[in-house]
């Protein structure tokens, strides 16, 4: 379902954040979008875990969405099938030198 305004992840994430606050730990449903949901759907032997030879489709986040599982709706990084395909740390490290939060460093040469 569509809702104009809303991405299916921001619908999909308030769903998951809707589950924790009912009560489910946040693990489980960290394993419930993968490695579960690759049992279910009989990928679990190409996808849903990270060891050599998967697949490696994965997200990089700011913080351990263990501790807070909004962290989902801030993804710094993803790889699909071993490649990056998304990468707003550049952008965001590029706000931030311009906005003077931060300073570049050159990298030393010998």
């Amino acid at each position: 379902m569509d809702i104009p305004g809303e991405t299916r992840g921001s619908l999909a994430l308030d769903d998951v954040e809707s589950f924790v606050e009912a009560g489910i730990p946040v693990a489980e449903m960290l394993r419930a979008m993968t490695s579960r949901a690759a049992a279910l759907l009989d990928v679990a032997k190409e996808r849903g875990s990270l060891r050599p030879g998967m697949a490696a489709d994965l997200i990089a986040l700011p913080g351990n969405p263990l501790e807070d599982i909004r962290l989902l709706g801030k993804i710094d990084l993803v790889v699909k099938d071993g490649r990056v395909v998304r990468d707003g740390r550049q952008s965001k490290l590029a706000g931030r030198l311009r906005s003077g939060r931060a300073s570049a460093v050159r990298p030393r040469t010998s």
